[in-house]
């Protein structure tokens, strides 16, 4: 079982690729390279939120965050909703929902379809960021089960 550092280093490894394949094509990003980097690195970190791990540690530290932004903002109901949601992972087996990748791909699809309403000025710099974490979270399940995982409905 790969430990944090390892997802890290294939993802920042899936990264390079990536990245050096969009330029090498000159297209254009409508995102930072840092900011794609955060996103992926937070890909790869997201699967194992269902465990005590780093990734679970971030995740929760930026849940906090934007709960306390949301309360500040008077935003009740949807400070209930993410509260709701960042219990799911208690309730779920390890290398269960959250090592699916219907599940990621679908929790991706849904956050950047809600963020796309929130912020519609953004939309590139959200579908970017949507893509790499999908892309950070795919090197997790290969790195967890090779691509038997990524694949496992």
């Amino acid at each position: 079982m790969p430990r944090y550092q390892t997802h890290l280093w294939c993802n920042a490894f899936a990264y390079l690729m990536v990245v050096t394949f969009i330029a090498h094509y000159h297209l254009r990003l409508p995102a930072t390279y840092l900011e794609l980097l955060l996103s992926s690195s937070l890909g790869s970190l997201f699967p194992d939120i269902d465990i005590k791990s780093k990734g679970q540690q971030i995740s929760y530290l930026i849940l906090v965050i934007l709960l306390v932004c949301l309360l500040c903002s008077k935003q009740c109901m949807i400070a209930a909703l993410v509260g709701i949601a960042a219990l799911t992972p208690l309730f779920v087996a390890h290398r269960g929902v959250f090592h699916r990748l219907w599940f990621i791909a679908g929790l991706t699809v849904v956050m950047v379809f809600i963020l796309l309403q929130l912020m519609p000025l953004y939309h590139e710099r959200i579908l970017a960021n949507g893509i790499f974490f999908l892309m950070g979270a795919m090197t997790h399940l290969m790195l967890d089960g090779g691509w038997r995982m990524v694949t496992r409905w």
